[in-house]
């Protein structure tokens, strides 16, 4: 189900790699108590690159404005009361939101301010699924002709499936020439919610602002059999049915929040006492000008084959071998999101 979703992309190299841009930072923390009459706030360690000479700061605890006049290391100097808000005394661990920057008239250009992008990466797994027939079984009557292109079917699934776990389950790590392929419970790390057990419609709701900061207002839910019967026993007024030829090829579930639809789909992968619970949201209309967030990518000529007769030769049996060299590439993995922890409906 999952990899019928994802549009494909040779790379070159058993490691791919990309890399990421994300939007500036807005907030920080006080690190020390700011008394009413400080002119100097200390922030979280390291977010002092934040901040630049004419930005206007909210302390959002007391909805102060600050106006920043100087910036070292992690001590930001301020003027107080930028407003009508009178000069508060705020604790550790308050939030100051940065609103913009305000410069005066003819001005020098304030001090820029650099995204610095994040390079990211995933290997390209070999993942191979190998089956066969002793000689006797293969001209046996009940195994005749057309069953060996069933086995082959049917090994053809078991394949997709395997695929189809790593890009779920996967952690990408190497030992010598040995790749594994991180997937989406490794890759999304932002938004995850442990529901604990139970999940109420309220529960479940709460949680969409938060999976509809970023990106569209659209989300894909990769939903275990669990989930879906959750879902359903949340009200079946939460729920449409929609036409397969209008959303994505398989039967589908919209559930409609203020943030945003979500299109729920059954994945039998996510199985288990623990893998059970999870749900995955993922962004599948975003783009950038790479295109889709979310590929399926495969080392160059090494997309899914079949391999026939690659038995030794003094072996009495006819094997055959599915081979696949890919690997998922998931990029800005904050708008995406994974539910998990349901164990009761």
């Amino acid at each position: 189900t999952f990899l019928q979703q994802l549009s494909r992309e040779a790379c070159h190299a058993a490691k791919f790699e990309w890399l990421e841009e994300e939007g500036l930072q807005r907030k920080s923390l006080i690190a020390t108590v700011l008394g009413s009459g400080d002119t100097s706030v200390n922030v979280t360690t390291g977010e002092g690159v934040l901040f630049k000479v004419g930005d206007l700061v909210v302390v959002t605890s007391t909805l102060e404005t600050l106006m920043v006049t100087a910036v070292a290391t992690d001590a930001v100097s301020i003027t107080r009361s930028w407003g009508a808000v009178a000069a508060a005394a705020a604790a550790v661990g308050d939030e100051l939101f940065i609103i913009g920057n305000a410069s005066a008239e003819s001005a020098a250009s304030p001090t820029k301010k650099s995204m610095n992008p994040a390079a990211k990466f995933n290997y390209c797994q070999n993942i191979r699924t190998p089956f066969g027939l002793s000689d006797i079984a293969a001209n046996t009557s009940m195994y005749g002709g057309a069953d060996k292109n069933s086995l082959r079917r049917a090994q053809m699934i078991e394949h997709k499936k395997n695929i189809e776990r790593v890009f779920l389950y996967g952690e990408k790590a190497i030992s010598g020439t040995t790749r594994s392929s991180g997937g989406l419970r490794e890759f999304i790390s932002t938004n995850v919610y442990d529901v604990g057990g139970f999940a109420s419609h309220a529960e479940l709701e709460s949680y969409m602002q938060y999976v509809f900061a970023y990106g569209s207002d659209r989300r894909l839910g990769m939903a275990s059999p669990m989930w879906l019967s959750a879902l359903s026993l949340m009200g079946a007024d939460k729920l449409r049915a929609v036409p397969r030829d209008t959303t994505y090829g398989v039967s589908v579930k919209e559930y409609t929040s203020p943030h945003g639809t979500i299109y729920f789909v059954k994945n039998t992968q996510l199985s288990g006492v623990v893998f059970g619970g999870y749900l995955f949201l993922l962004d599948m209309n975003t783009k950038n000008e790479f295109g889709n967030l979310v590929k399926y990518r495969y080392l160059q000529n090494m997309d899914t084959k079949l391999k026939t007769d690659i038995q030794d030769n003094n072996v009495t049996s006819q094997d055959d071998e599915y081979e696949t060299v890919c690997g998922l590439e998931l990029r800005l993995e904050k708008i995406h999101a994974a539910i998990k922890g349901l164990t009761n409906l």
